[in-house]
């Protein structure tokens, strides 16, 4: 997991520096940035404290805001700054010997002279300045200050806290890594997945299992929302890109599955779809969302005829009943449960599963009414089901009896035409 950082760290003096600074901070944060600027009075002489140190490590661009102050009053001779306590001087040489972007913003002053500063900070002349022109808004003067700032820092900004929320949940050897990912999308919106996240993959902004976890983000967005071709054309443009990834298998499989819903519905892309979910449960074990995806192949498969085999019916409902030990509060699971049961001929347990889907659903979060229907849907095609093959049964009980009948007729016949 990455660690979390600062955006930009302020570094001012107190007696003439403050009040830009505070304000800087503010409008830097109201745009989307971490601002880190110390609020405290430090004593004159005191250590250096530990946190601004360790602010200073996280932060990616270091703001200096050199006012006429900047370099501390005379004091013996010597400006403040030539003290090795002095606060300004450490903040300074920290910045520069861990490699920061150093921004020096010059308010109601000139540039330093390299000669009125210590040796060990005295490079601090060379680095590119700003000036601070009061007749410009602070709004104006931070878009300029904007086009100054490292490309992590812009970066970070446009994606927010997003990159630090991927990153801590990209771990894909996880075996709970669908379950952090469905979490994440639900705190989420569809602007977020599809003006952040996938520029982010398609641009590689990113290391590439953060990019994968956006991709596999996407996935799991569109498929609660039912959105078959923005899954089909998510695939089409990344998908050769993340074959290794184990969780990959699980995009694969709902890849074939659209494909026999969109392109025709050939057989075969039905059971390419079973075949890499089956590949999925056997590199992430006991994993429920995993077991089920395989579960649910199965059941599509039997209710579009493409499937027959007692044997694969008996494996699927073997995966969904180990997904429901893993957790069986999640309503789907209950519900694909009840699909396999009818093809079993146990209807009524059938519905009772299905209708404790229903039950589970929460009826708060922004799908559930499609997810809903969809349940009663499924109730209704097995009571379509059972009234059908209740129908054919009887059909069968008096095909037979009309059978024995014509049989006995002419057994009837036959003993009379003897008996003549």
């Amino acid at each position: 997991m990455r660690k979390q950082t600062k955006d930009i760290f302020i570094s001012y003096r107190r007696e003439d520096g403050y009040l830009f600074a505070n304000v800087l901070a503010e409008k830097l944060t109201s745009l989307g940035y971490t601002v880190f600027y110390d609020r405290e009075d430090l004593v004159v002489g005191s250590d250096f404290p530990e946190r601004l140190q360790q602010a200073i490590m996280e932060c990616r661009d270091f703001i200096s805001i050199v006012s006429p102050m900047y370099l501390g009053a005379v004091k013996n001779g010597k400006l403040r700054i030539h003290d090795p306590q002095d606060w300004v001087r450490h903040e300074i040489r920290i910045a520069m010997a861990n490699d920061k972007h150093i921004l020096p913003i010059m308010l109601n002053t000139d540039i330093c002279d390299a000669a009125s500063l210590p040796e060990d900070i005295r490079s601090f002349v060379n680095i590119n300045s700003l000036t601070y022109d009061q007749q410009d808004t602070i709004e104006e003067f931070i878009t300029t200050l904007e086009k100054g700032f490292s490309e992590e820092t812009v970066k970070r900004k446009k994606y927010n806290t997003l990159i630090d929320e991927l990153y801590s949940i990209c771990d894909e050897s996880d075996n709970n890594f669908n379950v952090k990912i469905r979490n994440f999308i639900i705190r989420h919106s569809e602007s977020v997945i599809e003006e952040k996240l996938l520029p982010m993959i398609e641009k590689r902004e990113e290391d590439e299992n953060v990019c994968f976890a956006a991709y596999y983000a996407a996935f799991t967005f569109y498929r609660r929302m039912g959105y078959a071709y923005k899954i089909h054309n998510l695939v089409e443009r990344f998908g050769h890109r993340f074959e290794g990834y184990r969780f990959s298998s699980i995009v694969l499989s709902q890849h074939y599955s659209l494909r026999f819903e969109l392109e025709g519905n050939n057989p075969n892309d039905l059971i390419l779809a079973a075949q890499a979910a089956k590949k999925a449960t056997e590199s992430i074990t006991e994993n429920a969302g995993v077991l089920q995806n395989y579960a649910d192949l199965i059941t599509r498969g039997f209710e579009l005829g493409v499937y027959r085999d007692k044997n694969q019916l008996a494996e699927a409902i073997n995966c969904i009943r180990r997904a429901l030990q893993i957790n069986s509060k999640y309503p789907k699971y209950h519900c694909t449960l009840g699909r396999l049961l009818s093809f079993k001929g146990k209807y009524k347990e059938a519905i009772i599963s299905i209708q404790r889907a229903i039950n589970l659903e929460n009826s708060e979060t922004k799908d559930s009414f499609l997810r809903i229907m969809e349940y009663n849907m499924h109730i209704t095609d097995i009571k379509l089901r059972q009234a059908e093959n209740k129908i054919k049964k009887q059909l069968q009980t008096v095909t037979i009896a009309i059978g024995v009948l014509i049989i006995a007729f002419f057994i009837l016949l036959v003993i009379i035409w003897r008996a003549l």
